[in-house]
């Protein structure tokens, strides 16, 4: 009969129907919950007795099981979303992942960056990408923490130029050692120049980006950041089959005479950015 088969089919068409307006699942649940509330009510046969498990309550019907609990889990509900402490209108953010509304909040901010979030009161990392592909139905609140992409700008000009001051003197003292025939110590100095051009890329690649690319590269004649990449690309390649090759000679001279020139170009770039006028 339909009335015994009702948690069975409204079950289905609860998921059904969530999936397609996830928005309207707190008044589904309602519903439910007065739908299957009064079918224990008046439907108390030997057919269908009531089973206990750890918090919660359903039917036993036959073989098969069915918990309220488990329709109930199949929504949470709207997800709660408070931006820089403020709670915001469900209206207010819009999308099937959380990836997507994440970048729905930035587009709704210009000239803002996602900082920090937090996911039912657990800071989880930005980028985190098994997170961002929840769908928002699945999360209880969402925290996001807005900062001021000018602010990063800012900061990261400041901790590159800064870093520039050691790096450069680095590739001047790896080379001295190679050309002394100190490999050991030089390589030494190498593998932290690898890892020092590579931070250094991904600022860059920040400060460059905060204007959807439109920063222009002051002091460098003819170049862009596309070029500048290309070039580094160029010369990390010249410097791995030196190594390869174990030529300390022409690795310290592409060291000196290349990679120097090269983010000495950088420092006079970001000096220009920094300071405009």
């Amino acid at each position: 009969m339909w009335v015994s088969d009702a948690p069975y089919r409204w079950g289905e068409v609860l998921n059904f129907c969530s999936l397609l307006f996830p928005k309207r699942a707190a008044f589904l649940l309602a519903v439910e919950t007065k739908i299957v509330s009064r079918y224990l009510r008046i439907h108390k046969s030997k057919k269908y007795r009531p089973i206990d498990s750890p918090g919660k309550e359903g039917l036993q019907r036959g073989v098969g099981e069915f918990k309220i609990a488990e329709i109930l889990n199949l929504r949470r509900g709207p997800m709660k979303l408070t931006i820089n402490g403020v709670e915001q209108e469900e209206s207010e953010f819009d999308g099937d992942t959380l990836g997507a509304v994440l970048s729905s909040l930035v587009k709704k901010t210009p000239g803002s960056y996602i900082r920090r979030i937090w996911l039912d009161d657990k800071e989880s990392p930005a980028d985190d990408q098994m997170a961002l592909q929840k769908n928002p139905s699945e999360i209880g609140s969402l925290k996001v923490e807005l900062a001021n992409l000018k602010d990063l700008v800012a900061t990261n000009l400041t901790n590159a130029l800064d870093y520039l001051k050691k790096l450069i003197p680095g590739f001047e003292q790896a080379a001295g050692l190679f050309r002394a025939g100190n490999e050991q110590e030089a390589n030494k100095y190498y593998m932290q120049i690898l890892d020092g051009i590579g931070w250094f890329s991904q600022v860059v690649n920040i400060i460059m980006q905060s204007d959807q690319g439109e920063l222009a590269l002051p002091g460098a004649e003819n170049e862009n950041l596309e070029v500048r990449q290309t070039k580094l690309t160029d010369l990390m390649s010249q410097m791995l089959e030196a190594n390869q090759n174990q030529d300390w000679v022409l690795l310290a001279d592409i060291l000196e005479y290349e990679m120097v020139p090269f983010y000495k170009d950088w420092e006079t770039i970001l000096s220009k950015l920094n300071n405009p006028h």
